[in-house]
């Protein structure tokens, strides 16, 4: 029976690493470790191959704006990782460029991609090690690793802040400008004539209440063109959620994928999901000043009644900072 194999060894050539914010441009190769803070499905390029995106964060940096981007160019045909936002990643041999006065990886011939689960506890070992493969995991790869781990679980949600603020609910989607950036679930595909794609989605289940008026769930409708279309068809999951990043919105209902479009799909735990999939968030307790409403099962306003203990989850609602009861 072949067996996947992992060495633990001390003082390998491979433990030469090097923190995110100390990364300076150019390199022909650097490692390094990160928590994998985003990570698109592949997008095509004006060229013929694909094009996916990935955001490294350590302990050396405080924003994603500061975290390091590596630009995986990569043939159509070629089996490309599911890598999961949250896991802890070990890249090896990877150039890096200058793009816009800060550095970028770019994955070359040589790069080696290994990632190990977030959890604090699980094994240090890569998951996508496949049967008669063989990796080196160091000692010093081990204290990193668990380190980024304890890190990750107190500081992962503060990378998307920033992105809590600006995306918009699709009840409050309207045509403009600037493309916007919005979340939403699958719940339907569709083929287009002339070999276009579309994808429906939602951002909210089932009926809420907002400031005592009930909000429905609205159906937001995204188009895919030419070569974007076959890769979004073959890459998008229906009944996953995704951030759909810098669609051209034509009517509240409506919008189209562009060239500066990047697609990530989201984990159930993701902080950008934690008022839609009521995943574990730490308790917050509003202000006194903090309106709530609670809904039962059928979606009736019940008031009034007696509080004694409240779990809140926080969560954006235009400019508005909400709490949802759970």
């Amino acid at each position: 029976e072949t067996k996947m194999s992992v060495e633990v060894r001390v003082g390998s050539i491979m433990s030469q690493y090097v923190r995110i914010r100390d990364i300076v441009p150019p390199q022909n190769s650097i490692s390094t470790h990160g928590v994998i803070v985003d990570y698109s499905v592949p997008k095509p390029t004006g060229g013929s191959d694909n094009l996916i995106r990935i955001v490294l964060a350590d302990q050396s940096v405080s924003s994603k704006q500061d975290a390091l981007m590596i630009m995986w160019f990569s043939f159509p045909h070629l089996e490309i990782p599911q890598f999961r936002i949250g896991d802890i990643m070990r890249v090896e041999n990877l150039k890096i460029n200058s793009h816009l006065g800060a550095a970028q990886g770019a994955k070359i011939k040589d790069t080696v991609f290994y990632t190990f689960s977030k959890k604090v506890g699980d094994p240090v070992v890569p998951l996508q090690l496949k049967a008669g493969e063989r990796a080196v995991v160091s000692k010093l790869d081990t204290q990193i690793i668990e380190a980024l781990r304890l890190w990750a679980r107190d500081n992962f949600a503060l990378f998307f802040t920033t992105d809590l603020g600006y995306i918009r609910p699709l009840s409050e989607t309207h045509p403009g400008p600037q493309p916007l950036d919005l979340v939403g679930q699958v719940h339907h595909t569709m083929d287009l004539p002339g070999g276009s794609f579309a994808v429906s989605i939602r951002d909210q289940i089932v009926p809420v209440y907002s400031n005592f008026n009930l909000i429905q769930p609205v159906s937001f409708t995204i188009n895919f063109y030419d070569k974007y279309a076959a890769v979004a068809k073959k890459n998008i999951i229906l009944n996953e959620w995704y951030k759909f990043q810098a669609i051209g919105v034509k009517s509240p209902v409506e919008g189209d994928a562009t060239n500066k479009s990047y697609v990530t799909r989201l984990l159930p735990d993701h902080p950008l999901l934690c008022n839609r999939t009521l995943c574990e968030a730490p308790p917050v307790i509003p202000s006194s000043n903090t309106q709530i409403s609670v809904v039962s099962d059928n979606h009736k306003l019940l008031l009034p009644m007696s509080i004694t203990e409240i779990k809140a989850v926080p969560y954006i609602e235009g400019k508005q900072e909400t709490f949802r009861v759970l």
